[in-house]
């Protein structure tokens, strides 16, 4: 989902999705967001 849907959905700032997204990359070490979703594929999630 783009940054303005998961806001919408969750009644928050784009701006702090954007932060939470970066945060969570940062976390998992990965460049992008598909590295997450790649990332997440592996574990079993």
């Amino acid at each position: 989902m783009l940054n303005k849907q998961i806001a919408h959905e969750l009644g928050i700032s784009d701006k702090t999705v954007k932060m939470h997204r970066a945060a969570l990359l940062l976390s998992l070490n990965a460049r992008a967001s598909a590295d997450a979703i790649r990332l997440a594929v592996e574990a079993g999630l």
